[in-house]
């Protein structure tokens, strides 16, 4: 069953993050994560490069 919210951006239904912030903490690439709101991340990689991350009920990957 999906979310239905009325607001834009979709933040994730249940507003669990827990396991996105564990799985990033103990991730060999990820040097930091910075919390910046409420489901949005600044992952500081190994290589130097910063990748922001907003979890929500939608995705997309660039190309």
């Amino acid at each position: 069953m999906t979310a239905h919210s009325t607001k834009f951006p979709w933040l994730s239904y249940y507003g669990h993050y827990n396991f996105f912030e564990d799985r990033m903490t103990e991730h060999s690439k990820v040097m930091r994560l910075e919390k910046i709101d409420v489901g949005h991340y600044k992952l500081h990689l190994e290589s130097g490069r910063e990748v922001v991350v907003f979890v929500c009920e939608c995705w997309s990957v660039p190309v």
